[in-house]
This record gives C-alpha cells, structure tokens and sequence, in this order.
C-alpha cells in the first residue's frame, strides 16, 4: 500500500496538470485510497483531510470528566493518539529525570560523598543530612548531568529516519522500550561512573518530544 502511495506522488510530480486524486483513480497500480475513510462516521468533526477540527479530550461522566477515548479506533483515532501520545510523553520524561530529584539519596548509597566514610558508619535515617558534597562529589555529579541530555542531542538528529523507515508510533514504542530498560538496570548502579552511563542512555527518552 505505501508503494501505491508514493507512486501515485511520483507521477502527480511529473503529471503536474492532473491531480492526486486523479491519478489514484485512473491509475490501474493505485487503487481508490480515500474510500474506506469516507464512509467512516468518526465521532469527531474533521475536515476534508480527516484532520480534527474540535478538540474534545474529555466526556463528562455525570460531573466527573474522563479521557475521550470513542468506541472505536476506527471512529475516533484523533482523541485516541492524543492520549496515547500524551501517555507516552508523560512516562518519558518520569523516567528520563527520575534520578534528578533522588539525587542526594543515590550520592549517599554508591558513596559519592567526601566524607562517605564517616557517613557508612552512621544510622541510615542520618546519613542523608550528614552528607558532605563538595569539589570531588559535585564534579561527579555535574558529569551525570551533562550526560543526561547528550545522548539525547544524537537520538533527536536520527529520529526523523527513523520516524520514516518505521513510523511514529513504532518508533516512540521502540524509544520507551529501550528507555524502560536503562530504567530498570539503573537500579543496580553502584558508583559514579554507573550513574553517568545510566543517565547518558536514559536522555534518549527526551527524544519523544519530536515524534
């Protein structure tokens, strides 16, 4: 089906006094690509594109509002991407700066603090309070910082082939997938350099934002 596409654009390229529309339907390779989406009823009112020209996210449930998912993905696709991309975007970012407000607990457990060894010997419920980060501690975890938006800056550059080659949403699906891992496996982080490769892989969830 997408080769019928991009060949029906080909020929409107070089058949410049016929249309799109003309050509997909005296053109025996491209068949008729609009009919199906006619005579869809979408829940939504669209224009002649099938782009949604009312944004209705939510229905009312009595007095309670709730995601405005449809019936159908075939009645109602637009509300349902929205949500979808919305879900996704906002799980992204939870994961690509978990670490940021965790911060002073994690330098305490893998041992970034100046003073760690004073800190090890105190009650756990003190040792947070009693951290001491300083040159060698803050060089450590500004590294991790700048790590969290580089490998970010590379995923962004190569999305748009990617967005191409599979699609957006198996791209985004791919984007979570592998973020969800680095996820998980920074669980097991247990010193500073463990903490900067976890953030570096971690940023390319930032690359959500421009699928």
């Amino acid at each position: 089906f997408g080769s019928r596409v991009v060949w029906a654009y080909l020929e409107t390229a070089f058949c410049r006094n016929r249309s799109f529309e003309e050509l997909a339907t005296r053109t025996p390779r491209v068949p008729v690509l609009f009919w199906s989406m006619a005579e869809v009823e979408f829940e939504v009112p669209v224009d002649a594109q099938q782009k949604c020209t009312d944004f209705r996210p939510f229905k009312m449930l009595g007095i309670v509002p709730v995601p405005h998912c449809g019936r159908r993905r075939a009645t109602n696709p637009h509300m349902r991407a929205f949500w979808a991309a919305t879900l996704a975007f906002t799980l992204a970012f939870i994961g690509w700066f978990a670490f940021a407000p965790l911060l002073t607990v994690v330098r305490v457990d893998i041992g970034l603090c100046d003073n760690d060894a004073y800190v090890q010997t105190l009650p756990e419920s003190e040792r947070v309070d009693a951290c001491v980060c300083k040159k060698a501690c803050k060089s450590q975890i500004g590294s991790a910082n700048i790590a969290a938006v580089s490998f970010d800056v590379f995923t962004r550059f190569i999305m748009g082939s990617v967005i191409e080659r599979f699609g957006p949403r198996n791209a985004d699906c791919m984007l979570l997938s592998f973020g969800a891992l680095v996820v998980a496996a920074s669980s097991s982080v247990t010193s500073a350099p463990g903490l900067i490769a976890a953030r570096f892989f971690v940023s390319c969830l930032g690359s959500t934002f421009v699928v």
